[in-house]
């Protein structure tokens, strides 16, 4: 029995429909852009699959009969889906991962960042430098303020500009109270501009590098764990009385398997 619970067994892998993955990408681009970058010890794949892995239990006729009776107040009708869309737009991200990986193996000098057209670059950097300017100005010397704003500094090729454009949009969302009473840099439609330009631009990308496809991944793991939680706390109180059923909702962290000691 010991040696049964220390062997992690190996799940099959899941195929994700590559226009559904596409889709699903191209649905949360904005969010994803804007995401935080996820730790790099994280196994995005595996979380992904896992989370999916929930999606099924929540769709399971009983249980999303419960789920239906909650009020919208206290838990979204819209949860499940969010997080099915984030986790296979994350397993499409890992696709990608995995093909750029293999092209840079084979031509090391081939992955190179997408030319962005000058009148797009010009508007992009416009709208950027706005938006610096503000949070700068207003929240400067708030530390993960002035850490973004520095890892946003001269970043060049399609997707630096697109994720450093929809990461400060994202940041000035979230101070809008403060920001929209500048009376020198803010204007009503900048917030909308940067994650319109950001959209574009990312759109302008025919080919992703190896490590930009990676930096996109982890992003989008970050976006998984919120509704994952949320959704794996809710089945937890609805199958109270049903403790097998709890056992066999999914983790979405891989576990750490041990080794056996020697004897």
């Amino acid at each position: 029995m010991e040696e049964a619970a220390e062997t992690m067994v190996e799940t099959l892998k899941r195929k994700i429909d590559s226009s559904a993955g596409k889709a699903a990408f191209q649905a949360k681009l904005g969010a994803i852009l804007g995401a935080t970058v996820g730790p790099a010890t994280v196994d995005a794949e595996y979380s992904a699959e896992r989370a999916l892995d929930l999606v099924d239990i929540a769709r399971q006729e009983d249980i999303a009969a419960k789920l239906a009776l909650l009020p919208e107040e206290l838990f979204s009708s819209m949860r499940v889906a969010e997080l099915e869309a984030f986790a296979v737009a994350t397993l499409h991200l890992h696709e990608l991962h995995q093909s750029a990986a293999q092209a840079a193996a084979s031509k090391p000098s081939a992955a190179e960042d997408a030319k962005l057209a000058d009148k797009l670059l010009e508007e992009a950097e416009a709208v950027r430098g706005t938006l610096h300017k503000l949070l700068d100005y207003h929240f400067g010397e708030d530390a993960l303020i002035a850490t973004e704003l520095a890892e946003s500094r001269g970043r060049r090729g399609a997707f630096r500009v697109a994720a450093t454009l929809a990461r400060l949009a994202s940041l000035a969302r979230e101070r809008l109270a403060v920001l929209s009473k500048d009376t020198k840099y803010w204007r009503p439609s900048l917030i909308a501009d940067a994650d319109r330009l950001a959209t574009e631009v990312q759109a302008s990308v025919q080919t992703m590098s190896e490590k930009d496809a990676l930096e996109l991944k982890r992003r989008a793991f970050q976006l998984i764990e919120a509704p994952f939680t949320d959704l794996r706390s809710t089945l937890m109180w609805l199958l109270r009385n049903e403790p097998s059923k709890i056992l066999a909702l999914p983790v979405l962290k891989k576990p750490t398997v041990r080794k056996k000691a020697e004897a």
